[in-house]
């Protein structure tokens, strides 16, 4: 008999802990600088969301869940999507463990981007898609774990209509730096390989360029202006600087 009024007692704690409004847990949850949620409706089970907003990057109109499974870790983890399939997440936070992103898709046109780009030479257009297979934040906000790979599809420059190709970009951390590994896929018009490393407060960039066939006038000036030659048709970028702003999330070098 008291095994059963225990099982009831705690059926009826958890059922009433899952249906507690999501709005009111957040409260009590610290979240990442530059993450915004407005338009919250929903429970700590289940909702939606208006808008979710990352430094001045929006998506509308989303639906969550909740995954149990998580529960057994002492987690909350949940499942994010919009209705158009360009934005999947599937973050968690625990109290000893920090946020966590995995599993994650997003894909949105360069152009949404171009307040991040500041001014350019040439303003790129295309869709970009990042997939997300593990980022962790620690509780004191530094980056523990990064893997993901970004592409780049139809990349070109805004007013030609030639499509340089796509580019692929894989993404992770190694110690106190995020290392960008940048290439072309097959048939692209740009040949590009190199790296791309960032620390918390500088960077260093070393590419490799190759004007093929049919590339552009306007991207063959793009590479005059912006990269020393390398030979015929080749070209190479080395800088490395302070950025312009501190990544908060990542180890200043020892």
């Amino acid at each position: 008999m008291r095994r059963l009024i225990l099982v009831l007692l705690l059926s009826t704690a958890v059922f009433s802990l899952l249906n507690m409004p999501l709005r009111q847990v957040l409260r009590a949850v610290e979240l990442p600088p530059g993450l915004v949620i407005s338009g919250l409706q929903g429970t700590l089970r289940s909702g939606q969301v208006e808008q979710l907003g990352y430094r001045g990057v929006a998506f509308e109109e989303m639906r969550y869940s909740l995954r149990p499974a998580c529960l057994l870790w002492l987690k909350l983890c949940y499942r994010l999507e919009d209705d158009n399939g360009d934005l999947q997440l599937n973050p968690g936070y625990s109290p000893w463990g920090g946020f966590t992103l995995e599993d994650t898709r997003l894909r949105l046109p360069v152009e949404r981007l171009r307040p991040w780009l500041g001014k350019l030479l040439v303003q790129p257009k295309g869709e970009l898609e990042l997939q997300l297979q593990a980022l962790e934040l620690g509780n004191n906000r530094r980056l523990e774990a990064l893997q993901a790979v970004l592409y780049w599809r139809k990349a070109g420059i805004e007013g030609e209509s030639v499509v340089l190709g796509d580019f692929r970009a894989d993404i992770e951390q190694q110690g106190p730096e995020i290392r960008l590994q940048i290439g072309d896929e097959p048939g692209a018009l740009l040949g590009v390989q190199g790296e791309i490393r960032l620390g918390a407060e500088d960077f260093r960039v070393d590419v490799k360029l190759e004007a093929r066939p049919g590339l552009g006038e306007s991207a063959r000036n793009a590479l005059e202006l912006m990269a020393r030659r390398d030979g015929l048709n080749r070209y190479r970028i080395q800088r490395q600087g302070r950025l312009p702003r501190p990544i908060p999330w990542l180890p200043p070098r020892s």
